[in-house]
């Protein structure tokens, strides 16, 4: 799925028309969103009603349908999230009540009845299905109680602003049988290879069409050109008798989206995905991506390493354009390399959620680092580019990839522990073996190495069970390490 974005640029007239359409699209949707909330209405029931109701197509009512469910799964996906928050919070707060070195008792029995107080009403929420939603964000539904400080003059000033929030984007929804595909948005190329979109108008409107012309667009014009000419050569294909081409056409959806510099609009267009042309027998490129770089170790068929890059991806202090523009070349970069060898890409597949609810354990440098890690825009990207590029995708569980790699290849190959990590996921794809050496020197990050007893091995355990152990020891066996070193009077012998 392609996504582009133009600004277009509209008289008055065209401007106020789709100021009304976003208006009214934001009613139909606050309205098909607390009739959705109730459990005896459905949707099949609901569709002719809102068609005399809101003097609408049946296509932009289910535009507005489509728009709300998809809402309603995210918040649903946020609410298992906040569950699992406050129960964590809950769960701390009450081992904090219960040590004695805590002396602030009533303000922590005050927040966890407040954090218990939001879980019960999400379980119950959850337990009925029910999500809650403020369109136009509860930050500037807020700003309501104190104008003077968000710079109000007025509840009426704040009242404008809050509505026209609410109505600043309408959904238009394709089909890949339809007229252009999109019977609501229907896109034209003009002789001089710009865009024109007819806009069909809600029935309550004076007028049936809006038309937008000398549309154009910044990056992707080629695209949604090809795009349009298919699907015009399948019409006349169609036309013409040939009716296996009816329903084979390229669907484009629309997003009309208002900023304060004016109407923004946005066009998705799904493409096949373009031909592999990576194979695993040439090896792999293994990724471990870290809060600042992504460490990549390139195998060769039978994973050995063949070469080490690190790329870096520091997102701290940077805005969100700046990070989306950081994470998109290092993607690049990352694509192109392993498009040259000819290698699939190995990502880890892990859920950074988990990390970021234990920010306060970490130090203070860490957690402002994790914090503004977007792991997962930076798998989306990587993702995006490889299936442009035709480059495949593997991803693998990266549990203990961090220890197996420190304790058995760091020091064979002379890799980083974040390289060496970046080995075992490559490796983790084909199967090969992860069995730990009995005695190993083992890098301790800092320059130094550190041997420790590798307990005895299970046979009728899981091998991560036993590296769970494994993982317990070397950590006990790096922290006296540190411990010792610390308390050194003295620092270490000069080499020979």
């Amino acid at each position: 799925m392609r996504t582009f974005q133009t600004r277009l640029h509209l008289t008055q007239d065209e401007s106020s028309l789709l100021d009304s359409y976003g208006e009214l699209f934001a009613k139909v949707e606050h309205t098909l969103f607390v009739d959705l909330q109730k459990d005896e209405v459905a949707v099949s029931k609901l569709k002719s009603s809102y068609l005399m109701k809101f003097q609408i197509t049946a296509r932009q009512f289910n535009s507005a349908r489509c728009s709300v469910e998809g809402k309603i799964r995210s918040l649903k996906e946020i609410q298992k999230q906040r569950i699992a928050d406050h129960k964590e919070q809950v769960a701390k707060l009450q081992k904090r009540l219960k040590s004695k070195r805590t002396y602030n008792h009533h303000l922590l029995h005050r927040k966890k009845q407040q954090n218990e107080a939001k879980l019960i009403k999400l379980q119950k929420d959850q337990s009925i299905g029910r999500v809650r939603m403020c369109f136009g964000s509860r930050k500037l539904f807020r700003k309501q109680y104190c104008l003077e400080e968000s710079g109000f003059q007025s509840h009426e000033a704040w009242l404008h602003a809050w509505r026209t929030k609410r109505s600043s984007s309408f959904f238009l929804m394709g089909s890949k049988d339809e007229t252009a595909g999109n019977q609501s948005c229907v896109g034209k190329i003009e002789d001089d290879d710009t865009l024109s979109f007819r806009l069909r108008l809600p029935n309550s409107f004076n007028q049936k069409y809006l038309t937008l012309k000398n549309v154009e667009f910044k990056y992707g014009q080629e695209v949604l050109l090809g795009g349009l000419r298919e699907n015009q050569a399948r019409r006349s294909l169609h036309k013409e008798g040939n009716s296996r081409y009816k329903e084979r056409g390229l669907a484009i959806t629309y997003r009309f989206s208002k900023d304060q510099k004016g109407w923004l609009l946005f066009a998705s267009i799904a493409l096949p995905a373009a031909d592999y042309i990576t194979k695993k027998e040439h090896g792999f490129v293994g990724v471990d991506l870290n809060v600042d770089h992504l460490a990549l170790t390139e195998t060769d068929y039978s994973g050995n390493p063949v070469s080490i890059e690190s790329l870096p991806l520091s997102l701290y202090g940077k805005s969100t354009g700046k990070a989306k523009a950081l994470i998109g070349d290092v993607a690049k970069v990352l694509v192109e390399r392993a498009k040259k060898e000819k290698k699939p890409i190995v990502l880890e597949k892990l859920d950074f959620r988990d990390k970021k609810r234990r920010l306060n354990e970490s130090s203070p440098k860490q957690a402002r680092m994790l914090s503004s890690f977007a792991y997962q825009r930076t798998l989306e990207a990587i993702k995006a580019r490889a299936c442009r590029e035709g480059v495949q995708i593997f991803e693998v569980n990266p549990a203990y990839t961090s220890q197996i790699g420190k304790i058995k290849f760091a020091k064979r190959y002379g890799l980083s522990i974040h390289h060496a990590a970046a080995l075992c996921i490559a490796r983790r794809v084909t199967g090969f073996s992860e069995l730990l050496p009995r005695h190993s020197g083992v890098p301790s990050g800092k320059g130094t190495y550190v041997t420790f007893a590798v307990p005895e091995r299970n046979q009728q355990r899981n091998n991560w069970s036993y590296l769970g152990v494994v993982s317990r020891k070397l950590r006990t066996a790096l922290a006296e390490h540190f411990r010792v070193t610390k308390c050194q009077s003295v620092g270490p012998p000069a080499p020979a």
